[in-house]
């Protein structure tokens, strides 16, 4: 079972990854895009998180998680696999929180970059060049992890198995908006 809730909670991540995809491809509602998280703020002359942190970004993982939460509850009402989601909480607004904890999850991560005078994408050579690696893919997810925990917590199966799909799913759709000349 922890495999099977471990790829019914990541689908609406993977959806919403596919609109936001989309969403920069066809450079969908461009005056959002020009809207930085950081409002442009600079710490020790660098940027805080850079400009590929915007908030047609965060709004566009926010309100797709909302959305394929909410349908993914729906069509699978009576299945034991929504145990994954928090009886009693509206999987619209839970969905959104998901959302947004994956977009708060990257940040830190961002400015390290960003401070460290690295490009988006861009890692360092070198034996910390894994660790970074690791880090950049599991960001989200763990800022994900953080705000599941405040209200019920996956079993460890289901965590494992996060991880090992975002290990797969993070950097293969990184890989396709590099390879479609669509990276953010």
């Amino acid at each position: 079972m922890g495999f099977r809730q471990a790829l019914f909670f990541s689908s609406p991540f993977m959806l919403a990854g596919i609109v936001h995809f989309i969403v920069i491809r066809f450079d969908l509602f461009p005056r959002l895009a020009a809207i930085p998280l950081d409002a442009g703020l600079v710490v020790f002359e660098r940027r805080l998180f850079g400009h590929h942190k915007t908030l047609r970004g965060a709004l566009t993982i926010t309100i797709s998680m909302a959305v394929f939460v909410t349908a993914e509850v729906q069509l699978f009402s009576g299945s034991q696999l929504i145990s994954i989601y928090p009886k009693g909480l509206n999987p619209f607004v839970w969905g959104g929180l998901l959302g947004i904890a994956w977009v708060v999850g990257e940040l830190p991560n961002s400015f390290l970059k960003r401070q460290l005078g690295f490009a988006p994408g861009q890692l360092p050579q070198g034996c910390t060049k894994p660790v970074l690696w690791l880090v950049d893919q599991l960001d989200g997810l763990i800022g994900v992890l953080v705000l599941t925990s405040l209200v019920q917590f996956p079993p460890p199966t289901v965590v494992f198995w996060l991880f090992a799909i975002t290990l797969v799913i993070h950097p293969t759709g990184e890989f396709l908006m590099k390879l479609l000349g669509s990276s953010n």
